[in-house]
């Protein structure tokens, strides 16, 4: 399946769009704090369209979430994620990154973290 992706969790319409949306407006975001709350209401956005396109999965779990993620990060038109997460983990006042702030924020990491390493393996983000 695409980037491991259950077929609950995909669809034939444009995927996940306005969580697509909201990741590509990070880069033009310039305070720390406000591309946090953007991070935020991207995987809030990202849980939405999940639950919308699955009808019926109630929960979506981190392991649906994350290659729904990578599949939204591929698909974005974010120019220097790594410089995105690198500002909100440094600058961002430690207050905004806890508890459900921190964990997306993790989970954003930990996606571009699997990107890096699969472009350094073999140039080929796609199992």
């Amino acid at each position: 399946s695409l980037f491991g992706i259950r077929p609950c969790f995909q669809s034939s319409k444009t995927w996940y769009r306005d969580a697509i949306e909201i990741l590509n407006s990070l880069d033009k975001i310039s305070l720390p704090s406000d591309k946090l709350r953007a991070l935020l209401r991207f995987s809030e956005t990202l849980l939405r369209e999940a639950r919308e396109v699955s009808k019926g999965v109630e929960h979506v779990t981190a392991d649906d979430l994350v290659p729904i993620m990578v599949y939204t990060v591929v698909s974005s038109n974010l120019e220097h994620p790594h410089t995105t997460l690198s500002l909100i983990r440094n600058l961002s006042s430690p207050r905004l990154c806890r508890g459900e702030a921190e964990y997306y924020l993790t989970v954003f990491e930990s996606v571009l973290y699997y990107l890096s390493s699969k472009s350094h393996d073999d140039g080929d983000v796609v199992d």
